[in-house]
């Protein structure tokens, strides 16, 4: 069954692979934007104590 499951998975990749390359873009872009809010809150944090 998995392997009638993954077929069909990477087929939909390779046919939208400039949108996804797209979300990735701005999935990168967000997660490094919450990753830098996150350190500067635990900087804060822990140099306010």
């Amino acid at each position: 069954m998995s392997k009638y499951k993954s077929k069909p998975i990477l087929s939909k990749k390779d046919s939208l692979s400039p949108q996804e390359k797209k979300e990735e873009a701005k999935f990168f872009k967000v997660a490094i934007i919450i990753t830098l809010v996150l350190i500067l809150l635990m900087y804060l944090v822990y140099s306010s104590f």
